[in-house]
């Protein structure tokens, strides 16, 4: 029993060892991985662990890595479990910060991926009017860059939109 509690806080020190000096961007970094590497997923879980309230975008991440892990179980009743926690959690930070790009973001690709009998798309519209409108002043170019080349990859953009996605990638 000894042995396994030091292999784990050997592996958990691995972990944060190994995070950025901006977590920030290790974060965004899992979260893109975590949907097809479930190793991605875990280490972001563990991350995110003791995550509050009190950081929405945190938060946010948080949640769609529990969403996440969905994709990994078997059990339909903890793949609906998952699903559930990590939305509340998304929907909370959310309310804490309405007009928060990043937040607006992760909620906007959690809702163009999963399954639409799930009944969590309700927002995309509203998402990408937010994103729309406040992409061209954020300051964070590394944000900046994911969503034009989510929003540029996805078929959920119009022709209208593809072209403005197309004239903030020329900056």
């Amino acid at each position: 029993m000894k042995t396994i509690s030091i292999l784990c806080l050997m592996l958990l020190s691995t972990i944060f060892a190994q995070v950025d000096e901006n977590p920030i961007l290790e974060i965004r970094n899992l979260y893109e991985k975590g949907v097809q590497n479930k190793t991605a997923n875990q280490k972001l879980i563990l991350l995110l662990a003791k995550v509050t309230e009190n950081e929405p975008v945190l938060l946010g991440y948080k949640g769609a890595a529990i969403m996440m892990q969905a994709s990994y179980a078997i059990d339909p009743f903890t793949k609906l479990s998952r699903f559930k926690k990590g939305k509340n959690l998304i929907e909370n930070a959310i309310k804490k910060e309405a007009n928060n790009t990043e937040l607006r973001y992760i909620r906007l690709t959690i809702q163009t991926n999963i399954p639409s009998f799930l009944g969590y798309s309700g927002e995309i519209k509203n998402d990408k009017e937010l994103i729309f409108e406040q992409l061209p002043r954020l300051k964070d170019a590394d944000l900046s860059n994911r969503i034009i080349k989510y929003l540029s990859n996805k078929n959920i953009c119009n022709d209208e939109e593809l072209k403005k996605i197309d004239l903030w990638k020329i900056k």
